[in-house]
Protein backbone atom coordinates (compact mmCIF):
# COMPACT_ATOMS: atom_id res chain seq x y z
CA UNK A 1 0.00 0.00 0.00
CA UNK A 2 1.46 3.38 -0.82
CA UNK A 3 2.22 5.37 2.12
CA UNK A 4 1.24 8.80 2.55
CA UNK A 5 3.02 11.56 4.70
CA UNK A 6 0.61 14.62 4.86
CA UNK A 7 2.63 17.60 6.17
CA UNK A 8 -0.46 19.40 7.00
CA UNK A 9 -3.22 16.97 7.64
CA UNK A 10 -5.64 15.87 5.17
CA UNK A 11 -8.27 13.18 5.28
CA UNK A 12 -8.02 11.83 1.56
CA UNK A 13 -11.30 9.93 1.98
CA UNK A 14 -12.85 7.39 -0.60
CA UNK A 15 -15.99 6.63 0.96
CA UNK A 16 -19.80 8.10 0.24
CA UNK A 17 -20.33 11.45 1.85
CA UNK A 18 -23.96 12.48 1.92
CA UNK A 19 -24.34 10.12 -0.88
CA UNK A 20 -21.45 11.28 -3.07
CA UNK A 21 -19.39 8.25 -4.61
CA UNK A 22 -16.50 9.12 -5.94
CA UNK A 23 -15.61 7.32 -9.63
CA UNK A 24 -12.53 6.81 -11.24
CA UNK A 25 -12.34 6.76 -15.20
CA UNK A 26 -11.13 3.09 -15.55
CA UNK A 27 -9.87 1.58 -19.06
CA UNK A 28 -10.20 -2.30 -20.08
CA UNK A 29 -9.84 -3.65 -23.62
CA UNK A 30 -8.58 -0.01 -24.87
CA UNK A 31 -12.21 1.18 -23.72
CA UNK A 32 -12.94 3.40 -21.00
CA UNK A 33 -15.90 2.76 -17.91
CA UNK A 34 -16.06 3.85 -14.04
CA UNK A 35 -14.77 2.09 -11.19
CA UNK A 36 -15.42 3.03 -7.35
CA UNK A 37 -11.98 3.73 -5.11
CA UNK A 38 -12.16 0.48 -3.92
CA UNK A 39 -11.61 -0.89 -7.94
CA UNK A 40 -15.06 -2.29 -8.17
CA UNK A 41 -16.36 -1.47 -11.61
CA UNK A 42 -19.75 0.23 -11.74
CA UNK A 43 -19.91 1.30 -15.61
CA UNK A 44 -18.62 -0.98 -18.18
CA UNK A 45 -15.85 0.04 -20.40
CA UNK A 46 -17.59 1.40 -23.31
CA UNK A 47 -16.16 5.21 -24.28
CA UNK A 48 -13.20 5.88 -26.11
CA UNK A 49 -12.24 8.39 -23.63
CA UNK A 50 -13.96 9.97 -20.52
CA UNK A 51 -12.68 13.60 -19.24
CA UNK A 52 -13.24 14.72 -16.11
CA UNK A 53 -13.27 18.65 -15.55
CA UNK A 54 -12.25 18.90 -12.09
CA UNK A 55 -12.75 22.73 -11.99
CA UNK A 56 -16.58 22.61 -14.10
CA UNK A 57 -18.07 20.41 -11.88
CA UNK A 58 -20.43 22.58 -10.45
CA UNK A 59 -22.83 19.94 -9.13
CA UNK A 60 -24.00 19.52 -5.55
CA UNK A 61 -24.45 15.70 -5.21
CA UNK A 62 -21.91 14.19 -7.76
CA UNK A 63 -19.61 13.92 -10.69
CA UNK A 64 -20.41 14.93 -14.16
CA UNK A 65 -17.74 13.32 -16.37
CA UNK A 66 -17.23 14.46 -20.42
CA UNK A 67 -18.11 10.74 -22.17
CA UNK A 68 -16.52 10.23 -26.05
CA UNK A 69 -17.61 7.85 -28.40
CA UNK A 70 -17.20 7.34 -31.93
CA UNK A 71 -15.51 11.11 -31.66
CA UNK A 72 -19.12 12.15 -30.55
CA UNK A 73 -19.11 13.78 -26.99
CA UNK A 74 -21.88 13.03 -24.21
CA UNK A 75 -22.25 13.64 -20.22
CA UNK A 76 -22.51 11.06 -17.77
CA UNK A 77 -23.69 11.86 -13.96
CA UNK A 78 -21.64 9.71 -11.85
CA UNK A 79 -22.97 6.42 -13.86
CA UNK A 80 -25.86 7.78 -15.50
CA UNK A 81 -26.03 8.98 -18.91
CA UNK A 82 -27.96 12.31 -19.16
CA UNK A 83 -26.51 13.98 -22.26
CA UNK A 84 -26.19 11.52 -24.96
CA UNK A 85 -22.93 11.10 -27.47
CA UNK A 86 -24.66 13.32 -29.84
CA UNK A 87 -21.85 17.00 -29.49
CA UNK A 88 -18.56 17.77 -31.51
CA UNK A 89 -17.71 20.02 -28.19
CA UNK A 90 -19.11 19.79 -24.76
CA UNK A 91 -18.48 22.05 -21.80
CA UNK A 92 -19.49 22.64 -18.56
CA UNK A 93 -21.26 25.69 -16.97
CA UNK A 94 -22.14 26.36 -13.69
CA UNK A 95 -25.95 26.29 -14.48
CA UNK A 96 -25.82 24.05 -17.51
CA UNK A 97 -24.39 22.03 -20.27
CA UNK A 98 -22.92 24.00 -23.50
CA UNK A 99 -22.65 21.25 -26.35
CA UNK A 100 -22.23 22.13 -29.88
CA UNK A 101 -22.57 20.12 -33.41
CA UNK A 102 -20.59 21.36 -36.30
CA UNK A 103 -18.10 24.34 -36.88
CA UNK A 104 -17.50 27.87 -37.58
CA UNK A 105 -20.30 28.64 -40.25
CA UNK A 106 -22.06 25.03 -39.81
CA UNK A 107 -22.05 25.12 -35.96
CA UNK A 108 -25.27 24.73 -33.89
CA UNK A 109 -25.09 25.25 -30.31
CA UNK A 110 -27.42 23.50 -27.67
CA UNK A 111 -28.14 23.67 -23.73
CA UNK A 112 -28.37 21.34 -21.40
CA UNK A 113 -29.60 21.63 -18.35
CA UNK A 114 -27.97 19.68 -15.32
CA UNK A 115 -30.47 16.84 -15.41
CA UNK A 116 -29.88 16.66 -19.23
CA UNK A 117 -32.82 18.46 -20.61
CA UNK A 118 -32.41 19.90 -23.95
CA UNK A 119 -33.35 23.41 -23.22
CA UNK A 120 -33.60 24.79 -27.42
CA UNK A 121 -34.73 22.72 -29.84
CA UNK A 122 -33.81 25.55 -31.98
CA UNK A 123 -29.90 25.76 -32.01
CA UNK A 124 -28.29 29.14 -31.65
CA UNK A 125 -25.60 29.80 -34.15
CA UNK A 126 -23.34 31.94 -31.49
CA UNK A 127 -23.47 32.21 -27.44
CA UNK A 128 -21.92 35.11 -25.59
CA UNK A 129 -22.17 36.46 -22.20
CA UNK A 130 -22.81 39.99 -21.15
CA UNK A 131 -23.53 40.12 -17.48
CA UNK A 132 -22.00 37.81 -14.85
CA UNK A 133 -22.46 39.68 -11.68
CA UNK A 134 -24.32 42.71 -10.97
CA UNK A 135 -26.04 44.63 -8.03
CA UNK A 136 -25.28 41.15 -6.20
CA UNK A 137 -27.18 39.61 -8.96
CA UNK A 138 -25.19 36.81 -9.18
CA UNK A 139 -26.34 34.95 -12.43
CA UNK A 140 -24.82 34.65 -15.88
CA UNK A 141 -26.85 36.21 -18.33
CA UNK A 142 -26.09 35.27 -22.45
CA UNK A 143 -26.91 36.81 -25.71
CA UNK A 144 -27.94 33.87 -27.93
CA UNK A 145 -28.08 34.37 -32.22
CA UNK A 146 -30.75 32.85 -33.67
CA UNK A 147 -30.38 30.99 -37.31
CA UNK A 148 -32.15 34.45 -38.52
CA UNK A 149 -28.95 36.86 -37.16
CA UNK A 150 -31.05 38.21 -34.71
CA UNK A 151 -30.39 37.82 -30.33
CA UNK A 152 -32.10 36.69 -27.39
CA UNK A 153 -31.27 37.63 -24.05
CA UNK A 154 -31.80 34.46 -22.03
CA UNK A 155 -30.82 32.89 -18.37
CA UNK A 156 -30.71 29.40 -16.91
CA UNK A 157 -32.56 30.01 -13.68
CA UNK A 158 -32.03 27.68 -10.26
CA UNK A 159 -34.91 25.06 -11.90
CA UNK A 160 -32.80 23.98 -14.70
CA UNK A 161 -35.52 26.35 -17.07
CA UNK A 162 -34.28 28.94 -19.72
CA UNK A 163 -35.89 32.06 -19.23
CA UNK A 164 -35.99 34.34 -22.37
CA UNK A 165 -35.92 38.45 -21.10
CA UNK A 166 -35.83 39.62 -24.66
CA UNK A 167 -36.11 38.42 -27.73
CA UNK A 168 -35.60 39.16 -31.90
CA UNK A 169 -33.20 41.77 -31.11
CA UNK A 170 -31.16 43.67 -33.72
CA UNK A 171 -28.45 44.19 -31.30
CA UNK A 172 -28.09 43.44 -27.55
CA UNK A 173 -24.75 44.68 -25.57
CA UNK A 174 -23.31 46.07 -22.20
CA UNK A 175 -23.38 49.64 -21.96
CA UNK A 176 -21.79 50.16 -18.71
CA UNK A 177 -23.85 48.94 -16.00
CA UNK A 178 -27.01 48.37 -18.44
CA UNK A 179 -28.07 46.08 -20.93
CA UNK A 180 -27.85 48.14 -24.55
CA UNK A 181 -30.70 46.65 -27.03
CA UNK A 182 -32.31 47.51 -30.75
CA UNK A 183 -35.21 46.49 -32.19
CA UNK A 184 -34.42 47.58 -35.81
CA UNK A 185 -30.58 49.00 -37.05
CA UNK A 186 -32.71 52.24 -37.11
CA UNK A 187 -34.27 51.86 -34.14
CA UNK A 188 -32.97 54.14 -30.92
CA UNK A 189 -31.08 52.24 -28.23
CA UNK A 190 -32.75 51.45 -25.37
CA UNK A 191 -31.32 51.31 -21.94
CA UNK A 192 -32.20 48.30 -19.65
CA UNK A 193 -31.33 47.85 -16.31
CA UNK A 194 -31.70 44.14 -14.22
CA UNK A 195 -33.10 43.32 -10.87
CA UNK A 196 -35.20 40.05 -9.41
CA UNK A 197 -38.74 39.85 -8.51
CA UNK A 198 -40.04 39.36 -5.48
CA UNK A 199 -40.29 36.04 -6.65
CA UNK A 200 -36.48 35.67 -7.07
CA UNK A 201 -36.84 35.95 -10.80
CA UNK A 202 -34.63 37.99 -12.89
CA UNK A 203 -36.46 41.28 -15.07
CA UNK A 204 -35.64 44.26 -16.86
CA UNK A 205 -36.42 47.80 -15.96
CA UNK A 206 -37.15 50.06 -18.83
CA UNK A 207 -34.68 52.90 -18.52
CA UNK A 208 -35.38 56.60 -19.73
CA UNK A 209 -33.99 57.69 -22.95
CA UNK A 210 -30.31 59.52 -22.30
CA UNK A 211 -29.65 62.75 -24.78
CA UNK A 212 -26.12 62.76 -26.07
CA UNK A 213 -24.04 65.12 -27.11
CA UNK A 214 -20.41 65.57 -27.59
CA UNK A 215 -20.08 67.55 -23.95
CA UNK A 216 -21.69 64.82 -21.81
CA UNK A 217 -19.33 62.22 -23.93
CA UNK A 218 -16.44 64.01 -23.05
CA UNK A 219 -13.98 62.91 -20.20
CA UNK A 220 -13.62 65.76 -17.66
CA UNK A 221 -9.62 66.55 -17.68
CA UNK A 222 -8.29 69.22 -15.58
CA UNK A 223 -4.42 70.10 -16.62
CA UNK A 224 -3.71 72.09 -13.49
CA UNK A 225 -4.16 69.05 -10.89
CA UNK A 226 -0.59 67.94 -10.20
CA UNK A 227 0.51 64.60 -10.36
CA UNK A 228 2.10 63.35 -7.13
CA UNK A 229 5.95 61.81 -7.35
CA UNK A 230 5.73 57.58 -8.50
CA UNK A 231 7.72 56.71 -5.22
CA UNK A 232 6.23 53.51 -4.38
CA UNK A 233 8.14 53.91 -0.80
CA UNK A 234 7.16 57.23 0.11
CA UNK A 235 10.54 58.52 -0.83
CA UNK A 236 12.18 55.27 1.22
CA UNK A 237 12.72 53.46 -1.33
CA UNK A 238 16.26 53.53 -2.76
CA UNK A 239 17.02 52.69 -6.32
CA UNK A 240 20.59 53.01 -7.32
CA UNK A 241 22.70 52.88 -10.87
CA UNK A 242 25.73 53.15 -12.14
CA UNK A 243 27.37 56.35 -14.15
CA UNK A 244 30.55 56.16 -16.41
CA UNK A 245 32.31 59.73 -16.52
CA UNK A 246 34.99 59.27 -18.71
CA UNK A 247 36.67 56.20 -17.65
CA UNK A 248 35.98 56.14 -14.27
CA UNK A 249 32.87 54.37 -13.20
CA UNK A 250 31.21 56.30 -10.19
CA UNK A 251 27.48 55.33 -8.36
CA UNK A 252 24.66 58.00 -8.26
CA UNK A 253 22.07 57.44 -5.76
CA UNK A 254 18.29 59.09 -5.95
CA UNK A 255 18.35 60.23 -2.37
CA UNK A 256 21.34 59.64 -0.49
CA UNK A 257 24.63 58.25 -2.18
CA UNK A 258 26.93 60.02 -4.87
CA UNK A 259 29.83 59.86 -6.39
CA UNK A 260 31.49 57.46 -3.61
CA UNK A 261 35.15 56.04 -4.66
CA UNK A 262 35.10 52.39 -4.93
CA UNK A 263 39.08 52.05 -5.70
CA UNK A 264 37.80 49.88 -8.83
CA UNK A 265 41.55 49.64 -9.80
CA UNK A 266 41.80 46.60 -7.26
CA UNK A 267 40.13 44.18 -9.70
CA UNK A 268 41.09 42.68 -12.35
CA UNK A 269 37.61 42.84 -14.31
CA UNK A 270 34.34 43.82 -13.46
CA UNK A 271 31.28 42.77 -15.21
CA UNK A 272 27.71 44.79 -14.48
CA UNK A 273 24.68 42.43 -14.14
CA UNK A 274 21.68 42.24 -16.26
CA UNK A 275 18.41 43.32 -15.77
CA UNK A 276 17.58 40.45 -12.92
CA UNK A 277 19.45 42.66 -10.65
CA UNK A 278 16.54 45.03 -10.52
CA UNK A 279 15.08 42.73 -8.15
CA UNK A 280 17.57 42.58 -5.60
CA UNK A 281 16.20 43.73 -2.57
CA UNK A 282 16.76 43.22 0.94
CA UNK A 283 15.27 45.44 4.08
CA UNK A 284 17.08 48.26 5.63
CA UNK A 285 17.82 47.63 9.66
CA UNK A 286 14.47 50.10 9.85
CA UNK A 287 12.70 47.35 8.10
CA UNK A 288 12.05 49.88 4.88
CA UNK A 289 12.72 47.62 1.36
CA UNK A 290 16.10 48.60 -0.27
CA UNK A 291 16.32 47.91 -3.39
CA UNK A 292 19.02 47.79 -6.41
CA UNK A 293 19.01 48.38 -10.15
CA UNK A 294 22.55 47.11 -10.91
CA UNK A 295 25.71 45.69 -9.13
CA UNK A 296 28.40 44.30 -10.02
CA UNK A 297 30.36 40.97 -10.28
CA UNK A 298 33.87 41.58 -9.59
CA UNK A 299 37.31 39.01 -10.22
CA UNK A 300 40.22 39.41 -8.58
CA UNK A 301 43.09 36.76 -8.41
CA UNK A 302 40.92 34.50 -10.16
CA UNK A 303 37.65 34.22 -7.77
CA UNK A 304 34.67 36.33 -8.12
CA UNK A 305 32.48 38.54 -5.63
CA UNK A 306 29.89 41.40 -5.74
CA UNK A 307 30.04 45.17 -5.78
CA UNK A 308 27.22 47.07 -4.55
CA UNK A 309 25.86 50.78 -5.42
CA UNK A 310 26.22 51.48 -1.67
CA UNK A 311 29.58 50.66 -1.53
CA UNK A 312 28.38 46.87 0.14
CA UNK A 313 30.64 44.00 -1.24
CA UNK A 314 30.77 40.78 -1.05
CA UNK A 315 34.39 39.25 -0.52
CA UNK A 316 36.21 37.84 -3.94
CA UNK A 317 36.52 34.00 -2.27
CA UNK A 318 34.46 32.29 -4.93
CA UNK A 319 34.73 30.22 -7.82
CA UNK A 320 32.17 31.45 -9.30
CA UNK A 321 28.51 33.81 -8.67
CA UNK A 322 25.45 34.09 -10.24
CA UNK A 323 22.03 35.61 -9.01
CA UNK A 324 19.40 32.73 -8.00
CA UNK A 325 15.54 33.51 -7.64
CA UNK A 326 13.31 31.14 -5.97
CA UNK A 327 10.84 30.84 -8.55
CA UNK A 328 7.73 32.80 -7.62
CA UNK A 329 5.28 29.65 -8.52
CA UNK A 330 6.68 27.06 -6.04
CA UNK A 331 4.20 26.79 -3.48
CA UNK A 332 6.85 24.28 -1.71
CA UNK A 333 9.19 27.09 -0.72
CA UNK A 334 8.86 30.09 1.59
CA UNK A 335 10.66 33.19 0.65
CA UNK A 336 13.36 35.09 1.77
CA UNK A 337 13.68 38.93 2.96
CA UNK A 338 16.75 38.95 1.16
CA UNK A 339 17.88 37.85 -2.43
CA UNK A 340 20.40 35.52 -2.89
CA UNK A 341 23.72 34.11 -4.81
CA UNK A 342 24.41 30.52 -6.23
CA UNK A 343 28.47 30.18 -5.32
CA UNK A 344 30.99 27.43 -5.77
CA UNK A 345 34.00 27.12 -4.28
CA UNK A 346 35.76 23.75 -5.67
CA UNK A 347 33.50 22.41 -7.19
CA UNK A 348 30.88 22.45 -4.58
CA UNK A 349 27.73 24.38 -4.73
CA UNK A 350 25.54 26.53 -1.81
CA UNK A 351 23.38 29.91 -1.68
CA UNK A 352 25.03 33.04 0.21
CA UNK A 353 22.89 36.27 0.63
CA UNK A 354 23.69 39.91 -0.29
CA UNK A 355 25.51 40.27 3.52
CA UNK A 356 27.54 37.25 2.16
CA UNK A 357 25.88 35.05 5.07
CA UNK A 358 25.57 31.05 3.77
CA UNK A 359 22.12 30.01 3.61
CA UNK A 360 23.06 26.67 2.20
CA UNK A 361 26.03 25.10 2.89
CA UNK A 362 28.76 24.98 0.38
CA UNK A 363 28.67 21.42 0.25
CA UNK A 364 26.41 19.70 -3.01
CA UNK A 365 27.46 18.89 -6.38
CA UNK A 366 24.24 20.49 -7.81
CA UNK A 367 21.75 23.01 -6.91
CA UNK A 368 18.88 23.84 -9.07
CA UNK A 369 16.45 26.68 -9.79
CA UNK A 370 13.89 24.14 -7.67
CA UNK A 371 16.11 23.26 -4.71
CA UNK A 372 16.86 20.11 -6.02
CA UNK A 373 20.38 19.19 -4.87
CA UNK A 374 22.39 16.47 -5.63
CA UNK A 375 25.34 14.75 -3.38
CA UNK A 376 27.46 11.67 -5.33
CA UNK A 377 24.13 9.71 -6.98
CA UNK A 378 21.51 10.78 -4.99
CA UNK A 379 18.98 14.05 -5.34
CA UNK A 380 16.79 15.60 -3.15
CA UNK A 381 14.71 18.95 -2.10
CA UNK A 382 15.92 21.27 0.35
CA UNK A 383 13.88 23.84 1.79
CA UNK A 384 14.85 27.85 2.17
CA UNK A 385 15.74 27.36 5.66
CA UNK A 386 18.01 24.33 4.98
CA UNK A 387 16.32 21.77 5.96
CA UNK A 388 15.05 18.90 3.69
CA UNK A 389 12.15 18.74 2.20
CA UNK A 390 12.68 15.71 0.52
CA UNK A 391 15.89 13.58 2.11
CA UNK A 392 18.70 12.43 -0.71
CA UNK A 393 17.26 9.58 -1.40
CA UNK A 394 15.64 9.79 -4.97
CA UNK A 395 17.52 8.79 -8.82
CA UNK A 396 15.57 11.34 -10.18
CA UNK A 397 13.67 14.68 -9.10
CA UNK A 398 11.69 16.87 -11.66
CA UNK A 399 9.53 19.78 -10.58
CA UNK A 400 6.30 20.85 -12.41
CA UNK A 401 5.08 24.31 -11.69
CA UNK A 402 1.97 24.19 -13.22
CA UNK A 403 1.23 21.03 -11.58
CA UNK A 404 2.76 21.92 -8.30
CA UNK A 405 4.60 18.73 -7.77
CA UNK A 406 8.13 17.00 -7.52
CA UNK A 407 8.26 13.64 -9.85
CA UNK A 408 10.36 11.26 -8.03
CA UNK A 409 12.09 8.02 -9.02
CA UNK A 410 13.77 5.18 -6.60
CA UNK A 411 15.21 2.13 -7.54
CA UNK A 412 13.02 1.96 -10.92
CA UNK A 413 9.70 3.21 -8.92
CA UNK A 414 7.65 6.37 -9.45
CA UNK A 415 6.01 8.75 -6.82
CA UNK A 416 5.21 12.02 -6.41
CA UNK A 417 5.45 15.16 -4.34
CA UNK A 418 2.44 16.87 -4.23
CA UNK A 419 1.24 21.15 -3.04
CA UNK A 420 -2.18 20.66 -2.93
CA UNK A 421 -4.04 23.86 -2.45
CA UNK A 422 -7.60 22.12 -0.63
CA UNK A 423 -6.10 22.84 2.91
CA UNK A 424 -2.34 24.49 1.71
CA UNK A 425 -1.16 20.75 2.54
CA UNK A 426 1.89 18.79 1.40
CA UNK A 427 1.32 15.57 0.23
CA UNK A 428 4.08 12.68 -0.43
CA UNK A 429 2.82 9.30 -2.01
CA UNK A 430 5.98 7.06 -2.34
CA UNK A 431 7.97 5.75 -5.01
CA UNK A 432 6.36 2.30 -5.12
CA UNK A 433 4.03 2.54 -9.39
CA UNK A 434 5.99 0.22 -11.37
CA UNK A 435 4.38 3.15 -14.43
CA UNK A 436 6.23 6.26 -14.90
CA UNK A 437 4.11 9.43 -13.47
CA UNK A 438 2.84 12.26 -15.60
CA UNK A 439 0.96 14.34 -13.01
CA UNK A 440 -2.04 13.46 -10.90
CA UNK A 441 -5.52 14.05 -10.85
CA UNK A 442 -7.97 15.15 -7.92
CA UNK A 443 -11.59 13.25 -7.85
CA UNK A 444 -14.08 15.05 -5.36
CA UNK A 445 -17.44 15.17 -3.81
CA UNK A 446 -18.98 18.49 -4.35
CA UNK A 447 -20.60 21.27 -2.08
CA UNK A 448 -20.96 20.68 0.74
CA UNK A 449 -18.16 18.25 1.27
CA UNK A 450 -15.45 18.88 -0.96
CA UNK A 451 -13.98 15.34 -0.02
CA UNK A 452 -11.04 14.88 -2.32
CA UNK A 453 -9.16 11.55 -3.62
CA UNK A 454 -6.05 11.99 -5.59
CA UNK A 455 -5.18 8.93 -8.16
CA UNK A 456 -1.60 8.99 -10.24
CA UNK A 457 -1.98 9.63 -14.20
CA UNK A 458 0.40 6.50 -15.27
CA UNK A 459 2.14 6.90 -18.31
CA UNK A 460 4.21 4.00 -20.44
CA UNK A 461 7.61 4.69 -21.16
CA UNK A 462 7.22 6.32 -24.06
CA UNK A 463 4.89 8.95 -22.79
CA UNK A 464 1.59 7.73 -24.05
CA UNK A 465 -1.40 7.75 -21.39
CA UNK A 466 -2.09 4.21 -19.81
CA UNK A 467 -4.83 5.33 -16.75
CA UNK A 468 -4.90 5.75 -13.32
CA UNK A 469 -2.80 4.70 -10.24
CA UNK A 470 -3.47 5.24 -6.69
CA UNK A 471 -2.36 5.15 -3.17
CA UNK A 472 -3.30 1.50 -2.67
CA UNK A 473 -1.62 0.48 -5.54
CA UNK A 474 -4.46 -0.68 -7.80
CA UNK A 475 -4.37 0.70 -11.30
CA UNK A 476 -7.51 1.51 -12.85
CA UNK A 477 -6.57 0.04 -16.40
CA UNK A 478 -5.57 -3.37 -17.62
Amino acid sequence: MIKFILIVAVAWQALSVNGQQIYIPYKAAGKWGLADTMGKVVMPSQYDTIEYEEFSNYSDKGIYYITVKNKQKGIVYNIKTVVPNLYDYIHINRTFFYCEKGKEINRKIYLHNYSGKLLNPLPYKNISQVYHQYNNIKQTLLVATLPDNTFNLIYIDTTGTLVTLLKNQYAINNSGNEIEVKKTAAAQKQLYNISRSTKGALQLVLLPPVEENEESRAYPLDMNVAVPPADMYDGRLKSYNFIKNGDIWKSYSNYQINNIDFHFEQYDSMYITNNDYNSIYSKSPTGQPLAYSNAFITRKKGFYGMLFPDGKTIPNEYSSIQYFRFPSGNNFMKYLDKTTFLVTKENKYGIIDLDGKTIIPIQYDKISPDMVVKQGSKLGVLQTDGSFLLPLVYDEINFIQFRQQYLLQQNNKYGVMIFSTDNNSIVKMDCISPYRIRGWKRFRTNYPAYKPYIVLEAISETGNFLGYYDRKGFAYFK
